[in-house]
């Protein structure tokens, strides 16, 4: 993979709709250009194998996106 790998509750997130992840920014930016209640298609990097799931967004807790 040659870049930041992200880890969220264990899994590692590579791509997101299709498109590599290079770090924990631009995973944020991802998700931004995002609504809750949006789903997206991620890729994660599970147990050393590479798992495709579907996953819906939710908002932030505690108040608006920043």
């Amino acid at each position: 993979m040659g870049n930041s790998l992200i880890p969220v509750g264990g899994d590692v997130v590579v791509e997101m709709n299709g498109k590599e992840v290079t770090g924990s920014d631009e995973l944020i930016r991802m998700i931004r250009d995002h609504r809750p209640g949006e789903k997206v298609d991620l890729k994660v990097l599970r147990g050393g194998n590479l798992v495709n799931i579907k996953v819906t967004l939710g908002e932030k807790p505690g108040g608006h996106l920043q």
